[in-house]
């Protein structure tokens, strides 16, 4: 007789989650960071932090993000390489509020455009993903122009 075992345990804690809402500014959309859960949890450093978006045709992902960048200890943006997304170019730019290259309340990312526009015609998805389980953070959906 053969004994199988098969372990369906946990992989580790849950993503941490966050509220984000986000606002159209020009040439694109910049999402806000709102409350944490839970409210214990670790904190998140930048670098455990992908970002994803996609039309359905189309995906932006950004996975190497650093905290060492935006731990400066005081207020900081910084800008990521640049991806191809249909017909346009699109930019990612981060902005730690406190500088301390962790990812909570009220830091914000702005994804903006070049070379083309995003379309009234499509919906885009945002991903905000925790990298040690590929868990989501949050996630969005946005039409440009509402």
């Amino acid at each position: 007789m053969y004994i199988a075992t098969l372990g369906f345990g946990s992989v580790g804690p849950p993503a941490p989650e966050a509220a984000i809402w986000h606002k159209q500014i020009p040439n694109g959309f910049r999402w806000t960071f709102g409350y944490w859960t839970p409210e214990d949890a670790e904190p998140v450093p930048w670098s455990q932090v992908e970002i994803q978006l996609t039309d359905g045709r189309h995906n932006a992902i950004w996975e190497d993000i650093s905290a060492q960048d935006l731990d400066t200890g005081a207020l900081v943006t910084k800008s990521y390489e640049s991806v191809i997304f249909g017909d346009m170019t699109v930019f990612l730019n981060i902005t730690d509020m406190e500088g301390d290259g962790i990812a909570e309340y009220k830091d914000n990312f702005e994804i903006t455009t070049s070379g083309g526009a995003f379309s009234s015609d499509d919906v885009y998805l945002l991903f905000v993903i925790w990298k040690p389980i590929n868990g989501w953070i949050s996630t969005d959906f946005i039409v440009w122009g509402y």
